[in-house]
C-alpha cells in the first residue's frame, strides 16, 4: 500500500472554504511541508499539526494573512532552520504557541513574542534553540499561564539566569526550565509566587539551601516541585510542611 501525504496541491483545495475556522490533523503520518496556501485562510483560528512527519523551515510568509489565528499547535514534526523574527508580527490574536520537539536551530531573542498580548501558552522546549530572554530590552505585553523552555539553552549568553520576565507573569500557573545549566539559587519570587503550581527545574547546575534567605512565615502555592539532578545542599527546613501546604510531590 502506498503512503499517502499532503501535497500542496491538496492543501490548497482549502483556499476554497473560506469561512474554515479550525483544521486539526494532528497523530497521523502526514510528511511534506506546510502547504503556503494555508497562510490565506483569512478565517482559520485553529491549527493543529502536531505530532506528524512534517518538514522544513518555517517561514513567516505561511501564516501572513492568518490574522485570525488563535491556536497554533506544530509540536512533534521536524521542523528544521531558524524560526522567523516576524513570524508574531500579525499574529495579535494568538493565545496558544506550540513548536516542542522539533529540530528549530539558532538563537531566539524572546522579544519577538512581546507585543503577542493575548499568548497564553507558550511551548519551545526540545529544540535545539538558543533561547535569550535578556537582551535585546523588551516589555512584555502578555500574561502567560502555562511557559515550557526545557532545553533550549536558556540565556547563554547571559550567564544561564532564570528569565527576569517571569516576574511579570502572575497569571502562571506551569513552568518548565529544566535542562537549561541554569546557575545559582533558587528565587524566593519562584518558590513563593501566588499563580505557580508546577515548577520543574530538573537537571541544571542550582546550588545553596532550599528557600535560603526566603521569608520563613510565607507559603508556597506550589503542588508539584522537581529540583531533581542539581547541586542543592543543606538539610530540609524543619517547616517544610508550612511552606508547601499544597505540596503533591518532589
Amino acid at each position: 500500500m502506498t503512503e499517502s501525504h499532503p501535497t500542496d496541491e491538496a492543501f490548497c483545495e482549502l483556499n476554497r472554504l473560506k469561512h474554515l475556522n479550525s483544521l486539526d490533523l494532528r497523530n497521523n503520518t502526514l510528511k511534506g511541508v506546510i502547504p503556503s496556501c494555508l497562510g490565506m485562510i483569512e478565517m482559520l483560528q485553529r491549527l493543529h499539526l502536531s505530532d506528524n512527519q512534517l518538514e522544513g523551515v518555517l517561514s513567516s510568509s505561511i501564516f501572513a494573512n492568518a490574522s485570525s489565528l488563535k491556536y497554533l499547535d506544530l509540536s512533534g514534526n521536524h521542523f528544521h532552520g531558524n524560526l522567523p523574527l516576524l513570524l508574531f508580527s500579525n499574529q495579535s490574536r494568538i493565545w496558544r504557541f506550540d513548536l516542542s520537539s522539533n529540530q528549530l536551530e539558532g538563537v531566539l531573542p524572546f522579544s519577538i513574542f512581546a507585543n503577542a498580548s493575548r499568548l497564553m501558552y507558550l511551548d519551545l522546549s526540545s529544540n535545539d534553540l538558543e533561547v535569550e530572554t535578556e537582551s535585546p530590552s523588551w516589555v512584555p505585553t502578555f500574561n502567560l499561564s502555562y511557559l515550557n523552555l526545557a532545553k533550549c539553552s536558556l540565556n547563554k549568553k547571559n550567564g544561564h539566569v532564570i528569565p527576569s520576565f517571569i516576574s511579570t507573569q502572575d497569571s502562571l500557573e506551569w513552568l518548565d526550565l529544566s535542562h537549561n545549566l541554569i546557575e545559582g539559587s533558587i528565587p524566593c519570587q519562584l518558590l513563593f509566587s501566588t499563580s505557580i503550581k508546577v515548577l520543574s527545574l530538573r537537571s541544571n547546575k542550582i546550588d545553596g539551601s532550599l528557600f535560603l534567605g526566603c521569608f520563613a512565615n510565607r507559603t508556597s502555592s506550589l503542588r508539584s516541585f522537581d529540583i531533581s539532578d542539581n547541586n542543592v545542599t543543606g538539610s530540609l527546613p524543619e517547616n517544610i510542611g508550612h511552606l508547601l501546604p499544597d505540596f503533591i510531590s518532589c
